[in-house]
């Protein structure tokens, strides 16, 4: 009798992995499936950071730009209050 019971567990076991195999096998789907998401948002995500650092460096380019015509107005500026001063004293005499 003791035979015929361990014969009976020996023969359950088995069954009962294959019975597991679906749900590993979905777990396992699951997880490329996931993974496969997650490569394609790390792809979008690096090609968002390149556009960023494009315009990050056209901003200091135009930062360097706007640098150079504030001096120009600065130096424009002194050079009419001269002009002016000048006139003024042109007109004096």
């Amino acid at each position: 009798m003791s035979v015929s019971v361990s014969k009976n567990y020996i023969d359950l076991i088995p069954k009962a992995l294959s019975v597991l195999v679906i749900p590993l096998l979905m777990w396992g789907i699951k997880l490329e499936v996931e993974n496969a998401v997650r490569d394609e948002v790390i792809v979008q995500l690096k090609a968002d950071i390149s556009e960023l650092e494009q315009g990050y460096e056209q901003i200091n380019e135009y930062a360097v730009k706007f640098g150079q015509v504030d001096q120009r107005l600065e130096s424009m500026e002194s050079t009419m209050i001269e002009i002016r001063l000048d006139i003024k004293d042109l007109l004096r005499r």
